[in-house]
């Protein structure tokens, strides 16, 4: 999903360099692609219901489903709107599903991201 928001987002910009962008991002040893099951769309579509997010709950549930519980996102408004019924998503999902979602999600917007990164760094003593 990130890749098909790359290439929307710069094809109105520059259809070319919109490719080589999707095909940079997809090359990068550091990519992991995860699946969009049907696991998937049924917490995004918990997600969607509780916070009236569409498109980001669908980025949420893969992450939520994969343990990532950090997002890089411009979409600010839509992922505080999340995190604000963080704790009513999880308590649905555990009602409904067999799944545990991680205690904690956060939101790093990119003009958040260096400080984000010093502080990893010093965190881990380096």
């Amino acid at each position: 999903m990130v890749a098909i928001e790359l290439l929307g987002s710069l094809s109105r910009i520059d259809p070319s360099l919109a490719r080589k962008a999707v095909e940079l991002y997809l090359s990068s040893r550091h990519v992991v692609i995860h699946e969009l099951s049907e696991d998937v769309i049924h917490l995004a579509s918990i997600i969607n219901e509780l916070t009236n997010v569409r498109y980001d709950s669908v980025h949420a549930a893969v992450m939520l489903l994969n343990s990532i519980q950090v997002v890089i996102s411009n979409d600010r408004d839509d992922w505080l709107r999340l995190l604000s019924k963080y704790d009513a998503i999880k308590e649905k999902v555990g009602r409904e599903t067999y799944v545990k979602l991680p205690e904690v999600l956060s939101l790093v917007t990119p003009n958040e991201y260096r400080e984000w990164v010093k502080n990893l760094t010093s965190a881990a003593g380096g």
